[in-house]
């Protein structure tokens, strides 16, 4: 219990200090727009723009994956094994240059890691939850999954700094327990 606390003290300094510090709870939509225009050329000519930063929307679309992220992945990407989580989603407000269901895996590691897992369960569930943030294009040789020694390139986001949430809450998990099923079937013959 004294854990959760101390995470959610953490969460909350954190995302006062992102607010506060930049100044830039009141980001501009135009300034989204350019860091989605950024994420696309980034994502169609990565290596051009790797390392490069840019103030983006981010939704994600599904759940964390954290200590089972494989170690030589984490690694590649020069973020530390056992204390960075990882999820997919999309970038918001870009040009459309490319499809709206290419999904981007973001990572985040520290304090940025606290904030962005403290974001989603504020959200009310990580699906669903969108949140503005500084991130910086990571273009590395990654190893694929299941294949021993084989690299591939690999184009992902890293979380630099959370600024804030944007939505009121996420979408729900989809797995519910059996009574909750049950209950909501009831209520929908209601």
């Amino acid at each position: 219990m004294t854990d959760g606390i101390l995470i959610e003290n953490d969460a909350l300094e954190m995302e006062s200090e992102n607010t506060a510090s930049d100044d830039r709870s009141e980001l501009s939509e135009e300034e989204l727009r350019k860091g989605a225009e950024k994420f696309e050329f980034f994502w169609l000519r990565p290596l051009r723009y790797k390392g490069e930063e840019a103030t983006i929307r981010f939704c994600i679309r599904g759940e964390f994956s954290g200590w089972k992220l494989k170690d030589e992945l984490v690694e590649s990407l020069g973020l530390t094994v056992g204390d960075t989580v990882n999820v997919e989603g999309s970038v918001e407000f870009g040009p459309g240059l490319i499809g709206d269901d290419d999904r981007v895996d973001i990572f985040a590691e520290g304090d940025a890691a606290t904030w962005l897992l403290q974001t989603a369960v504020d959200a009310g569930g990580s699906d669903g939850c969108t949140f503005d943030a500084v991130v910086r294009f990571s273009y590395v040789e990654a190893p694929v999954g299941g294949i021993e020694g084989k690299m591939v390139a690999k184009a992902s986001l890293i979380l630099e700094r959370g600024i804030r949430r944007v939505n009121s809450e996420g979408r729900r998990p989809k797995t519910k327990n059996r009574i909750t099923l049950m209950s909501d079937i009831i209520s929908s013959l209601a």
